[in-house]
């Protein structure tokens, strides 16, 4: 089971306390929704069972990880986004190294 949550600028957000893998729920409210260009989805999860990284790696969630798939329509090609989990990989590590992240971060590291 899974609970709507609302947060500016997404359309929908799913939070589950256990799913096999964030990008099974994001695909699953992908289809549900059809995907217009500029619809703009989230997946969490507390606990993954069966989590998949980019080309398909297994990902093992710890404790107090965080675990979830964005989902952002568009009509651009796939090839014109080949650097976007890149740049925001870079965007996120970013925004959590400014000193009031950091003490929570407490020597964690980021893994895109």
């Amino acid at each position: 089971m899974y609970r709507e949550i609302t947060i500016p600028g997404y359309d929908r957000v799913r939070h589950f306390d256990e799913i096999s893998s964030t990008m099974d729920g994001a695909r699953q409210l992908l289809k549900e929704e059809g995907g217009a260009s500029g619809w703009c989805g989230l997946v969490t999860a507390s606990r993954q069972s069966a989590g998949r990284g980019r080309q398909g790696r297994s990902w093992l969630s710890g404790e107090r990880a965080y675990m979830g798939t964005f989902i952002f329509c568009t009509d651009a090609p796939v090839a014109a986004l080949s650097g976007y989990s890149l740049a925001v990989g870079v965007s996120v590590a970013a925004a959590l190294s400014t000193d009031r992240c950091q003490c929570m971060l407490n020597g964690q590291m980021i893994s895109w």
